[in-house]
């Protein structure tokens, strides 16, 4: 095989794992709000029902604030918005192959815990 041949399939072979990647991250999931009481683990905690999502943004950059932790809002599989303890936040979009959401990697598993704070 030649190199343009070789181009050819780590081309081919990129755009099928994005295409994949793009298909699992328009996938629905139910928005949750993470936040980190410790500096290791990563616990979800219900976000308030009702509100808009700008509303739910301040709320939990409020909350942030409050409490003087992150707290990060996953909105989908490939977007989230981190609320800052000096009250300021930000909107991310993440790049093929990964997932948005923090997480803690306990044993190489990727975990999120249940809390509240």
């Amino acid at each position: 095989m030649n190199r343009t041949g070789e181009y050819l399939l780590v081309a081919a072979g990129r755009r099928a794992y994005v295409e994949a990647w793009e298909q699992w991250v328009s996938q629905p999931i139910a928005p949750e709000l993470r936040f980190r009481p410790m500096p290791a683990p990563w616990c979800r905690t219900p976000i308030p029902r009702g509100l808009s999502r700008d509303e739910t943004i301040a709320c939990s950059s409020g909350r942030a604030v409050m409490t003087g932790m992150t707290r990060v809002l996953v909105w989908s599989r490939k977007e989230e918005a981190g609320c800052y303890p000096d009250g300021s936040s930000r909107t991310d979009i993440t790049k093929p192959g990964d997932a948005a959401g923090p997480c803690s990697t306990v044993a190489g598993v990727r975990a999120v815990f249940s809390g509240h704070a």
